[in-house]
């Protein structure tokens, strides 16, 4: 799913380029996301539980939750810098708290060799 991750993020038009997928338990896509400047109330609001009041641009994993109509499990980031390497992708405090009010049980990113690594929700 990582590198699917990394074909979104080339479509991000931020400095910071970041796709997202979230699946369900049989591990089938059923939301994506790529961060942008663009604002959401969901967004505004995360941001604001998390002490960043001014972090309004939609970040991929709220924008993959936003766009969520069933209940997700995985939640898969990936980020690539501007010459196309991938970065760190492991989510910020506004994103944690998204995604663990949502219900997803694991995080999946990646670090800043591109390999994968895994977070579970219930250890924040």
């Amino acid at each position: 799913m990582i590198p699917k991750t990394l074909e979104l993020a080339t479509q991000s038009n931020m400095q910071k380029r970041i796709g997202c997928i979230i699946t369900d338990k049989r591990g089938r896509p059923i939301s994506f996301g790529v961060n942008k400047k663009k604002t959401h109330p969901l967004q505004e609001h995360y941001a604001k539980q998390a002490m960043f009041p001014k972090k309004l641009y939609l970040h991929a994993e709220i924008a993959a939750l936003v766009k969520c109509r069933d209940q997700g499990h995985t939640i898969w980031v990936g980020r690539l810098l501007q010459n196309g390497t991938p970065a760190l992708a492991r989510p910020c405090p506004i994103c944690l708290a998204a995604i663990k009010e949502s219900g997803i049980k694991v995080i999946m990113y990646t670090d800043n060799n591109g390999n994968v690594l895994a977070l579970d929700v219930n250890d924040y």
